[in-house]
């Protein structure tokens, strides 16, 4: 969803598949460049990194949180 300057994005597990030979987070940052980008992330924040898939996984990915605002939203009550 865009919206003027706001760019929401989800379900971007897609980019991970290794063939399109993509770096996921660095897609949403050269965005973040030009509009506020929003995105739900299918990882984890741990430990003040930003994770997807397991360790071993091909699809696994570990970034830290330099020029991120993470956020998250408790689903559970």
């Amino acid at each position: 969803y865009a919206s003027g300057d706001l760019l929401v994005v989800d379900n971007i597990e897609l980019l991970f598949d290794q063939s399109l030979k993509l770096d996921p987070l660095d897609l949403l940052k050269r965005h973040a460049h030009r509009l506020r980008v929003v995105a739900a992330w299918p990882g984890e924040l741990r430990d003040g990194r930003l994770s997807y898939a397991e360790i071993g996984h091909p699809e696994y990915q570990d970034y830290n949180l330099d020029g991120l605002v993470p956020f998250e939203i408790d689903t559970v009550r």
